[in-house]
Parts: structure tokens; C-alpha cells; sequence
């Protein structure tokens, strides 16, 4: 059974997203070097634990649409079954991103799960950040999608990756892996003039939710409405397209009955653009 946890901070401002990104300084995992210690590690990578004698970090190939990827696989070091760790080195940015993608598949043992954290800097002090984590059986590459909140109207400039394959309890599986391909950040513009020029979002209610949450929201001129609801992993679970909906305040209700519990977010689509508002969590 999977089992995920969010971690999300909370905001209180809309963004507006534009369509643009930025790929993560050899987040496909193709160059592959020699660290200090004699281990074959990602470039522009730390592998903790990957030297001449050990490995837990390993190429593979082929990627999810490249020839390689990296395989994270807890095994036994010094006598100990250590949790895989993966950090990116320092990654210059200069705009909000709104969301950490990238691709995976992997076999958990146990509770052992897959740990994915983002952390947005300004200065080296933490202006944003998302979290996931989850254990699930995935035989094939899988996009997932980790939501980034800010607790700052400060543009970050550095933003680091940390991975972690195991069990946080320190009890880890012989043979838990997980294989990771193609980091990206998705653009986020921030708070701008094209948001208020034709939408105007209110907050999600209630929230927590069981039966159904209602989106409210005000249009300045009569427009087709699409939305779609997402869960943390970046699957739709729900879409309205094309609704035509009128001048003025608007509503738009969905019924909860075939929601499992947990964090959710959603894009409203008009002729205008694409606004995106906060998390909302059903219970």
C-alpha cells in the first residue's frame, strides 16, 4: 500500500505560473565522475557513502528517455544497513519555482521508503521548501511532482536537492532501491499583474475537507473554465474542462467521495493563462 506524507508550509498569496523551467545541473544523472574518496558518483552530486570499496549510489541505464539514471540501493556498509543518501550540490536560481519534478520507479522492502526534500535559499536563509515521502512498489518510470511553498516574498538565489532511500527509523532493507532520472524546476512567476487582470482567487473551503471542497473565485469577464485536481505524485484525479462561467464571483464545487486522504493542488485553465492557488488537504 503506498504511503505518502507532505510536508507543506503555508502560504496565503496566489501565483501565477508560466509554462517555463529549468533543468537541474545534471539532474538526468548522464556524467558520471570520481569523488575524493574513489567512488563513481553523479556529477554535480554528493553519493555519502560511494568510495573505491562501496557502493549504494550506481549508473544505470537506460533513464527514463536518456541513457542513464541513478539507482539508489540500501546495502550493508561497515557492518550496518545504511539508508542511501543523495544531496545536489548548490544549484543558482533566481526566480520561485513552483514545483521540484523528476521520474522514478523502485521496489521498497518493508517500511522503507523514498525521501525526496527541496530547499529554497535567499542569503542561506530558507525562503521555501517541499518535501515528499513515500513507499511504493513502482515497476516502471513514474513522474513526480513535489509542490514548493514559500514562507518568504524573497527571490531565492540557491536551491539544494537531499535524498534519502531507507528507513528513518534507522531499521533499513537489504535491497530497497529506488532509481531516479530527469530533476527539473518548474517556473513559477510570483505574484503579477496577469493574475489580477482577469481571475481573482479566494481560499479553498473547508479546509481540511471530507465531502467536498468549494473553490471560489471572480472572473472580469465571462470566460471557459477548465480545472484540474492533482494529487502530490502529479496524477490528475480530477478535471472539469471547458465550463463557461460568467462575469463577477463564481464557485466551483467538487465532491470528495473517491478522494483518499491527503494533500492535493489544482490549476484553473482560461484563454489568459494558468493560475495556481494553495494546497488543500482532505481528511
Amino acid at each position: 500500500m503506498k504511503k505518502i506524507k507532505v510536508i507543506l508550509l503555508s502560504v496565503g498569496f496566489i501565483v501565477v505560473f508560466a509554462a517555463s523551467g529549468q533543468i537541474v545541473q545534471n539532474g538526468g544523472f548522464e556524467t558520471w565522475v570520481t569523488n575524493e574518496a574513489g567512488g563513481i558518483t553523479p556529477e554535480h552530486w554528493v553519493a555519502e557513502d560511494n568510495t573505491s570499496d562501496v557502493q549504494n549510489v550506481f549508473k544505470v541505464s537506460p533513464g527514463f528517455n536518456s541513457n542513464n539514471a541513478a539507482e539508489l540501493v540500501v546495502t550493508e556498509i561497515e557492518g550496518n544497513r545504511k539508508a542511501v543518501f543523495l544531496n545536489s550540490d548548490n544549484i543558482p536560481v533566481n526566480k520561485k519555482y513552483n514545483s521540484l519534478t523528476c521520474y522514478y520507479k523502485g521496489l521498497p522492502i518493508h517500511e522503507d521508503s523514498l525521501n525526496i526534500e527541496i530547499k529554497m535559499y535567499k542569503n542561506w536563509n530558507v525562503v521555501g521548501e517541499g518535501m515528499i515521502s513515500f513507499s511504493e512498489v513502482q515497476d516502471s518510470f513514474e513522474k513526480l511532482t513535489i509542490p514548493i511553498q514559500y514562507s518568504s516574498e524573497d527571490v531565492p538565489d540557491t536551491a539544494l536537492i537531499f535524498i534519502i532511500v531507507g528507513n528513518k527509523d534507522l531499521i533499513n532493507h537489504l535491497g530497497t532501491s529506488y532509481t531516479l532520472d530527469n530533476f527539473n524546476l518548474v517556473d513559477a512567476a510570483g505574484i503579477n499583474d496577469l493574475q489580477a487582470s482577469f481571475l481573482s482567487l479566494g481560499d479553498v473551503y473547508p479546509c481540511p475537507a471530507s465531502q467536498q471542497i468549494n473553490i471560489p473565485f471572480e472572473l472580469k469577464q465571462a470566460e471557459n473554465i477548465t480545472i484540474n485536481v492533482f494529487d502530490m505524485l502529479g496524477n490528475e484525479v480530477f478535471s472539469m474542462k471547458d465550463k463557461k462561467f460568467m462575469q463577477g464571483k463564481n464557485e466551483i464545487n467538487i465532491s470528495l467521495q473517491n478522494f483518499k486522504s491527503g494533500a492535493y493542488y489544482y490549476s484553473i485553465n482560461t484563454s489568459n493563462g494558468i493560475a495556481y492557488t494553495k494546497n488543500f488537504i482532505v481528511k
